[in-house]
């Protein structure tokens, strides 16, 4: 989910918590070429004990040849959406170090 240093069009820019956000495209390449199950994984600290949950995104995710961006901007958005439940969910164990919070400071 990190987008690359230095994007050159690599990244998807998708809603999350009422922004624009930068996916980087990587992972739904990666996942389509591998033709594999895509799980969506978070782990939490709750009293002390770590709590793993899973879902999962795709049995197989695929990508339009001819619209391979818009086809991934749509496993982003899937993806987004299932990281915004995760964060509002467990907002104290939320942390991400990247530009997107400097810039969209309440």
């Amino acid at each position: 989910d990190r987008p690359p240093v230095r994007a050159r069009g690599n990244v998807l820019s998708v809603p999350f918590l009422d922004h624009s956000a930068p996916f980087a495209i990587g992972p739904y390449i990666l996942a389509h070429v591998l033709e594999k199950p895509v799980y969506l994984v978070s782990c939490v600290r709750i009293q002390g004990k770590f709590f793993i949950e899973c879902s999962k995104l795709t049995n197989k995710l695929t990508l339009q040849r001819k619209n391979r961006r818009m086809s991934a901007e749509k496993w982003a958005r899937d993806y987004a959406i299932w990281l915004e439940i995760v964060a509002l969910k467990y907002p104290d164990q939320w942390f991400n170090f990247f530009p997107f919070w400097a810039s969209h400071k309440d």
